[in-house]
């Protein structure tokens, strides 16, 4: 293939989940109930017993098994109580506690985390994470590849939102990107990362690494990582991210009329100081918005397009040495509600020094550290208002991955002779092509496998057919289908998004092994 060659595919696989049971508990609720909205689990006998049952005149008169229901889930104190009786232990009619089954203690000493969390006991939060994080450990459940990227992702969540209860958000970035340690391509995980990095004006190498990764995979990402490189005055580096992305929507589309994403890489250029690509950029959305208006079918970014113009304007009469009527167009405006909010805080300052007190008003009455500091307060206080809606925080308990769910997967991700998930078919203004399969996922669970089988069955058919890596492009949600171009490193392909098909491979084999890999696994005498 030559440098720089690029193919494009889309892949898909329908997923279809089960029906959810409707709740039928009757009677006062368990424990289990009470502390994290789920039912206590079930031994294999006691399920035999309960079929044996069902499928007899005792069944009848056998009571019928709890099935999730959040509503009945206490909150705070009062959930921290219902969760200490079944962590530490009491007796009840049906059971001797405390649970002992380690998938389901787990989620029970999480949960308890939860209510103190709503709580606001913070430091006690901390402590029953670590107390999951030691029994998980003693379990042999550490390092163990689906559970640290199912049920253990589920410690950081809860410990980064206790840090961010205590306003420690240096340590809530640490833990919080703490899965960068063992998994770069597992999507879940990179789901699952929180960097605070709103909540704090300087970087990290870790935060870059997570952003740069994220970038790679989830389409909506780019632009906002671009605003946060603004907000920490890396101008070039956010310029280029931009350009990044305006070359990946002509890639995807080459029909694409881009009117925003121009506008917003002027400014990046302007604040770098690259005036002519600025002007180049400004330019462009402008007769792009013409062109629209002109069709009769405005762009739908039309309104924050001109004020990132208007905003633009601002920026050449300061570089012009023109500060007074650069301020007074500023501040004529009451708020700049679609700016990227570092350029608000930076460009503030800029034009507030030499200022005469009487054009410190509008948006230029604050400097840019008071506007960020309210408005992370403000973040702030809806967090925590958001976390005591005895739901939220409960998200954060994932379920631990099925071993089997992956395994069962490895034939049709790894068999790349019968193409099951490729079709030919050419899709319009593209040379993309469709992958598509026959899996279905049934539930909740095996659906968080989704794109990790799509990306690794991606990067092995890139593989297999001359390239080095892809491009990869999905949405921040379990979904059924992602787009992909094979690619090798060139001047075409962008390197903000460029993905190395080995490192992918090399990973998430460990997840999906090959069939050869599994039949060695099963034949591995257990310890």
């Amino acid at each position: 293939m030559a440098h720089g060659t690029v193919r494009y595919t889309t892949v898909f696989i329908p997923m279809q989940t089960g029906p959810v049971a409707p709740p039928h508990n009757t009677g006062d609720p368990s424990l289990y109930l009470q502390c994290d909205g789920n039912p206590a689990h079930m031994s294999d006998a006691e399920k035999f017993a309960r079929f044996m049952g069902a499928i007899t005149l005792l069944g009848l008169f056998a009571p019928r098994p709890e099935v999730p229901e959040p509503a009945k889930r206490l909150f705070a104190e009062k959930g921290v109580d219902a969760c200490n009786q079944l962590i530490d232990g009491v007796e009840t009619p049906t059971k001797k506690l405390p649970e002992n089954f380690v998938a389901r203690r787990l989620p029970l000493i999480l949960a308890r985390a939860a209510h103190q969390i709503e709580a606001k006991n913070y430091t006690a939060a901390l402590a029953d994470v670590k107390k999951a994080r030691d029994e998980a450990k003693a379990a042999g459940l550490a390092g163990n590849p689906y559970f640290e990227r199912s049920m253990g992702l589920s410690f950081n969540l809860m410990e980064a939102s206790a840090n961010v209860g205590l306003s420690d958000f240096e340590a809530a970035r640490k833990v919080g990107l703490a899965s960068l340690a063992f998994s770069r391509w597992s999507v879940l995980p990179m789901l699952a990362r929180r960097d605070f990095g709103s909540d704090l004006n300087t970087g990290s190498p870790d935060e870059d690494a997570a952003r740069e990764g994220s970038d790679k995979l989830f389409i909506t990402d780019a632009p906002l990582h671009a605003m946060l490189l603004e907000q920490r005055g890396r101008y070039a580096e956010a310029a280029a991210l931009r350009e990044a992305i305006i070359t990946r929507a002509g890639m995807i589309d080459s029909t694409t009329k881009l009117v925003w994403p121009l506008a917003a890489a002027a400014l990046s250029h302007a604040m770098a100081g690259q005036w002519d690509k600025a002007d180049e950029r400004a330019e462009g959305a402008r007769k792009a918005l013409d062109s629209a208006d002109q069709a009769g079918k405005p762009d739908a970014s039309r309104a924050p397009t001109l004020e990132y113009l208007d905003f633009y304007h601002v920026l050449k009469l300061a570089h012009d040495g023109r500060m007074d009527e650069a301020r007074t167009l500023y501040a004529a405006r009451s708020e700049w509600s679609s700016l990227s909010p570092g350029l608000r805080f930076n460009v503030s300052d800029m034009l507030r020094k030499g200022a005469r007190p009487d054009q410190l008003t509008g948006p230029l009455a604050h400097s840019g550290a008071e506007q960020f500091n309210a408005q992370r307060q403000l973040a702030l206080a809806q967090l925590l208002q958001y976390n005591t809606n005895n739901q939220s925080l409960f998200t954060y308990i994932l379920p631990y991955a099925s071993v089997e769910d992956y395994e069962k997967l490895s034939d049709a991700v790894w068999n790349l002779k019968q193409e099951r998930f490729i079709k030919s078919d050419a899709l319009p203004n593209s040379r993309f092509h469709s992958i598509s399969g026959g899996l279905t996922y049934p539930s909740r669970e095996t659906m968080l496998i989704a794109q990790d089988a799509m990306l690794l069955h991606a990067a092995l058919a890139a593989r297999a057919q001359g390239f080095k890596g892809l491009l990869y492009f999905t949405t921040r949600s379990v979904n059924e289908s992602s787009l992909v171009a094979f690619v090798n490193p060139g001047p075409d392909v962008p390197p903000q998004f460029y993905i190395d098909a080995d490192a992918v491979i090399t990973e998430l084999r460990q997840l999906i092994p090959s069939p050869e890999d599994l039949a060695a696994r099963r034949a591995k005498p257990e310890k």
